[in-house]
């Protein structure tokens, strides 16, 4: 038995849509794509253990970067146009 999460539909499927809902894994409303239902996460088998994400490391606060000190530059002088 799988548990389809979300409305997928594609080549595979004629394109016609396999909606929410739990499916035997050998329903033929799920044109043989069960495993690729799984694997992709679109589908769960019932009874499944969840895996849980990997804890995250809290993110470090940036340090402020100290700015080097530019010189002025001037600006271009403008040029001359000839035959003006």
């Amino acid at each position: 038995m799988i548990t389809v999460l979300r409305n997928y539909g594609s080549a595979a499927t004629d394109f016609q849509r396999i909606e929410p809902g739990d499916y035997a894994e050998d329903d033929p409303r799920l044109y043989g794509q069960a495993d690729y239902l799984i694997e992709n996460g679109v589908a769960v088998k019932v009874g499944a253990v969840a895996v849980a994400a990997p804890a995250l490391e809290p993110i470090e606060e940036p340090q402020p970067v100290e700015a080097e000190s530019v010189e002025p530059v001037a600006a271009p002088t403008p040029r001359k146009r000839k035959g003006g």
